[in-house]
């Protein structure tokens, strides 16, 4: 009996300490992968995280704007999205930020859109191309494609957040 209960505490013991030992090869800090390879470093637009408790480092924000159909901007900052139609009409939502080679598509839900007295949900889409774009104020090398209410908004996009009007 006395050597099941120093058993017992013994694996009491030993597996809090094993639990928290990281497995060798996979520290933090370390490029190799569990196989023993060496990973790519990652590039840095398409391999971030916006999402809330993520470990990753974070998402780079994005300045997108443009004068099609009329005057916009909108801007993704970690997982919100800000979109200014007017002086008047600012809206923040919370987005999701999905990644490829082509770009950057960020998707949100509007609920505050009302038809006919009733609340109706409405999909905002953005997407970042990394296509060059032209417009009056210069040459920029990302372009941007705003759905929002129903309308195609088309422009530019820049890295980061700014607070000058393009």
């Amino acid at each position: 009996m006395n050597a099941i209960s120093s058993l017992l505490v013994l694996c009491c013991l030993i597996l809090p300490v094993t639990a928290c030992t990281p497995f060798s090869g996979a520290g933090i800090n370390s490029q190799t992968g569990l196989s023993g390879t060496r990973q790519p470093k990652p590039d840095p637009f398409t391999a971030s995280d916006s999402s809330a408790g993520s470990t990753s480092p974070p998402a780079p924000a994005f300045t997108t704007f443009g004068s099609r159909p009329a005057a916009w901007r909108a801007v993704i900052d970690g997982p919100l999205l800000q979109i200014e139609l007017s002086a008047v009409e600012l809206v923040t939502l919370t987005a999701e930020r999905f990644n490829d080679k082509r770009g950057i598509n960020v998707i949100a839900t509007d609920y505050t859109v009302k038809q006919q007295n009733r609340r109706r949900k409405n999909k905002v889409n953005l997407t970042i191309n990394r296509k060059p774009c032209v417009n009056a104020q210069g040459a920029y090398d990302l372009s941007a494609i705003l759905f929002y209410k129903k309308r195609k908004y088309t422009g530019c996009a820049v890295a980061g957040t700014s607070g000058t009007e393009h």
